[in-house]
């Protein structure tokens, strides 16, 4: 899978080189956001609810979601967070972190 979908070729001199890019990632984290919303309107919809609700809370879920994400990265301390233990010199580096931290 590429990082960079495509790149929008706006504000080109504060994104050099060819424009605003638009990551994977961001594209299906909208993609789920907006088939979850369509889908659960017309769930709501369904069951006797104002669609508007739906689409409110959701997007109050959005808000949350993001200061949640930041908020926990400035807390969580980065060694710890970063290592991915795929390899035994991993596997001590992350016990050696660990066992400073009791």
């Amino acid at each position: 899978m590429q990082q960079v979908l495509f790149t929008v070729p706006i504000f080109q001199e504060t994104f050099p080189p060819d424009g605003i890019p638009v990551y994977s990632f961001g594209m299906m984290l909208f993609l789920a956001f907006i088939t979850a919303l369509i889908w659960g309107s017309a769930r709501a919809k369904r069951i006797g609810m104002e669609a508007t609700r739906f689409q409110d809370f959701m997007i109050i879920l959005l808000v949350s979601g993001i200061i949640g994400a930041r908020i926990a990265a400035a807390v969580i301390p980065y060694a710890e967070a970063a290592i991915d233990v795929d390899k035994p010199a991993d596997l001590a580096l992350a016990e050696a972190i660990l066992a400073r931290r009791q």
